[in-house]
């Protein structure tokens, strides 16, 4: 590979991996990449596949055509996994599939090589998006327009991008799963009869119920500054003997030990 090709190919990886740095819209994100990875290999058409592993089918979630290339998006929905069995064995072989003929594919490859021949493939390349062991999808080059030989960059530029979107994936999955816990963990902590605060190691209020706003009547504007000390006086200020409530609260916020007390309102 030229100096330049060289350099045209890290310029690329760099644009692509900045995309999916931090919060992130990953479909846009996706597609941006599929169009340049297109530009820089020369494929008709790049598309990403996914499975859906509880109904054993892979289907064809983004794609960038080249001009006058026929979109194959809507067609590929819903694949049965046992119609690309030989594609999956090669990767699972070779970590990647490269089909330079698709006419030449031998008979024990006709569901694949029909599934090609369907998209007027005529050379293919396909990486494997896993995650941990298991592949979950593709990324994948195809030439529509003639047969080609593939070079060394489109392999190292789709593989990367294969890998960038693992990582990718997987960070969304489990963003998604924390968020989903972080709700459960929500509703709970709503819905329990008692009033609860919960605060950080620098005495940062991180969440309070409404029963706990409701039990001691505590203004939005106190709410609002998330500071313990300035609750806990709030509190307080409700209560016949504060001095204790107040060193009693403030012993057990350095501790993992829990305490019972009763204590009484100014009010009965």
């Amino acid at each position: 590979m030229s100096l330049e090709k060289r350099l045209n190919v890290e310029k690329l990886i760099s644009a692509i991996s900045s995309r999916f740095v931090g919060k992130i819209d990953p479909n846009k994100a996706i597609n941006s990449s599929l169009k340049d990875l297109g530009n820089l290999s020369g494929a008709d058409r790049v598309s990403v596949f996914l499975f859906d592993e509880e109904k054993k089918i892979l289907s064809n979630t983004h794609e960038w055509c080249n001009d006058g290339i026929k979109s194959q998006l809507r067609n590929l929905q819903n694949i049965d996994r046992n119609t690309i069995n030989w594609w999956i064995s090669r990767v699972e072989k070779l970590n990647f599939v490269n089909i330079p003929e698709v006419s030449t594919l031998p008979n024990n490859a006709k569901f694949t090589k029909d599934f090609m021949e369907s998209q007027n493939i005529k050379s293919f390349l396909g990486f494997p998006i896993y995650h941990k062991t298991t592949i979950t999808g593709f990324a994948c080059f195809s030439k529509v327009s003639e047969k080609i030989q593939w070079k060394g960059k489109d392999f190292s530029i789709l593989r990367i991008f294969s890998q960038i979107l693992e990582n990718t994936f997987d960070r969304l999955n489990a963003e998604n799963a924390l968020r989903a816990n972080q709700e459960l963990l929500s509703a709970i902590f709503e819905a329990v009869a008692e009033g609860i605060i919960a605060i950080n190691s620098e005495g940062r209020i991180t969440q309070i119920n409404a029963r706990f706003i409701y039990m001691w009547r505590v203004p939005d504007e106190i709410v609002e500054k998330s500071d313990f000390e300035i609750l806990m006086e709030e509190v307080a200020d409700q209560l016949k003997d504060s001095k204790i409530f107040i060193d009693k609260a403030q012993s057990l916020r350095k501790t993992s030990k829990t305490d019972f007390n009763m204590i009484i309102c100014k009010d009965g």
